[in-house]
């Protein structure tokens, strides 16, 4: 089962000057869910690969709730302490230009990728790319989203969005997914889509 290691919360992009508004953990799942995928329609969260091949993995937004209208910038990170023997690469933000990124990988401590001019509004909303290689890897690796580390505000760690409404850009946190690689079937993703009205609409955005 998927395990939320941090508290959801609402949380602010530091030093962006964005307002922050509170939101309940039972809220998190109503704003979204960010995950990550092998196909940039969110179809596919787990797949089997062997050792020296390689993977493009997306991050992408389903959005629910408040995050329909679309997003002005995320924060997030990858946790990837449960794939050991696998190893990360091109990392590339996907999140339309211009934007800009506040930091140098999501693989770790993660960082906040900021669109500068407009609202992002496609479905699924692309914000990640990178490559994922098998060194050494075993069975049933996973990696998932998480906060940043440390998070713009210490206070409310979560994985978050900003949404559109200028000037204010209010802050809400979206539910955490993650992807398996080499499933056995003993460990499933896309637990947090599956909860989510995503799950049940896909279909139309294909």
């Amino acid at each position: 089962m998927h395990r939320f290691r941090r508290p959801i919360a609402a949380c602010l992009l530091a030093g962006l000057g964005v307002a922050t508004t509170f939101a309940p953990a039972a809220q998190a799942q109503l704003n979204g869910v960010l995950g990550i995928y092998f196909d940039d329609r969110a179809n596919e969260c787990s797949q089997t690969f062997g050792m020296g091949q390689s993977r493009t993995l997306y991050v992408l937004l389903l959005p629910e709730g408040d995050t329909r209208g679309g997003i002005s910038g995320v924060e997030f990170s990858i946790d990837a302490s449960g794939a050991p023997g696998y190893s990360f690469s091109n990392e590339q933000r996907l999140l339309s230009e211009p934007s800009m990124n506040l930091g140098n990988s999501a693989v770790g401590s993660g960082l906040n990728v900021v669109k500068m001019d407009g609202c992002e509004s496609r479905i699924p909303i692309p914000i990640w790319r990178l490559q994922v290689t098998n060194v050494s890897g075993g069975r049933d690796a996973f990696i998932e989203i998480a906060a940043k580390s440390p998070p713009g505000n210490p206070t409310f760690p979560c994985p978050l969005v900003t949404l559109c409404n200028n000037p204010v850009f209010t802050t809400v946190c979206v539910a955490p997914d993650r992807a398996v690689f080499n499933p056995s079937g003993a460990m499933r993703c896309g637990i947090a889509s599956e909860k989510s009205d995503w799950g049940r609409v896909k279909e139309l955005y294909r």
